[in-house]
Formats: structure tokens, C-alpha cells, sequence
């Protein structure tokens, strides 16, 4: 156990259901959108098919990182992945982060809610919605994640 699961073991619980549960608005890189809630931590999100969010974008690794409570703060780490995660853009190793924050990992968009006045509220398991179609831009096709020459091979 990492010293920050190990900190976490040990919150009050109080302090972490306050946080919980997540919910994340998934944008693929067909620009697909799905929602997934988790009412568990440490959450980790990849392609790997036993992962808490599975995502389906080649650019993702199998692992590609994790969330989890730190006391009263939701912290997201790279697994060792090999393009990285972004925080609003700006790569990072491990980061706070906060209601509405937007994650991307490879080519998908990941937009984090929680908190009391979050809508995963009103959910108690993780689920997921329908796809909603890409949406189309005048003559450019749908939106996608970072160029491929923001990401590392």
C-alpha cells in the first residue's frame, strides 16, 4: 500500500463520503460521450477490461491511471503510462484535482464532478450512457483530443 492509500485508509469516513461519488464524462476520441459514476476509491481508468472506467482509445495504456481520495482531495496519478495524463492541458505527474476539471488521456476527454452539488448524486453504482453521436463541424469532421504531435510515442 502507497503511503497516500495508506493516508486514505485512514480518513474519516465522513470526510470521504462527501467526495463520493464521482462522476466522469467520458468523450472518446470518435467524440462519443458516455458517463460513468464510482462510488469507490482508488478508481483506476485504462483499456484493461477488470478497470473501474474502461476506455476504449488505442492512445491509452491498459492501466493508465488512477484516482483516489487524499484526506477531503480527489488526486489523479499516471500509471507509468505512455502518453501521459493532462490537466487542463499541462501534463501531469499526479495532480489535485477538483469538480469540472478536465482530464485527457491519449485522445479521450475525461471531465471530472463530485461533491455535494454534483450530479452524480442522484447515482448509486457505475454506469454507463448510450453514445451520442459526433458532433459535426462545417467541413472538419468531428472534434478530437490533442494532436498527435502533443502526444509522446
Amino acid at each position: 500500500m502507497t503511503e497516500a492509500q495508506d493516508a486514505t485508509a485512514h480518513d474519516d469516513p465522513p470526510a470521504r463520503a462527501h467526495l463520493l461519488p464521482l462522476e466522469l464524462v467520458v468523450v472518446d476520441h470518435y467524440a462519443r460521450e458516455s458517463r460513468f459514476v464510482v462510488d469507490t476509491l482508488p478508481a483506476i481508468l485504462g483499456r484493461d477490461d477488470k478497470a473501474a472506467v474502461p476506455l476504449i482509445d488505442p492512445w491509452v495504456s491498459h492501466a493508465h491511471c488512477e484516482i483516489y481520495q487524499l484526506g477531503s482531495t480527489i488526486v489523479v496519478r499516471d500509471l507509468d503510462s505512455k502518453n501521459g495524463i493532462f490537466v487542463h492541458g499541462h501534463r501531469v505527474r499526479e495532480a489535485e484535482v477538483i469538480s469540472g476539471d478536465r482530464l485527457t488521456l491519449g485522445r479521450t476527454e475525461v471531465t471530472l464532478n463530485f461533491g455535494p452539488k454534483s450530479m452524480a448524486t442522484q447515482e448509486v453504482a457505475i454506469t454507463a450512457t448510450a453514445p451520442k453521436p459526433a458532433p459535426q463541424t462545417a467541413g472538419k469532421g468531428p472534434s478530437r483530443g490533442p494532436e498527435t504531435e502533443q502526444l509522446l510515442y
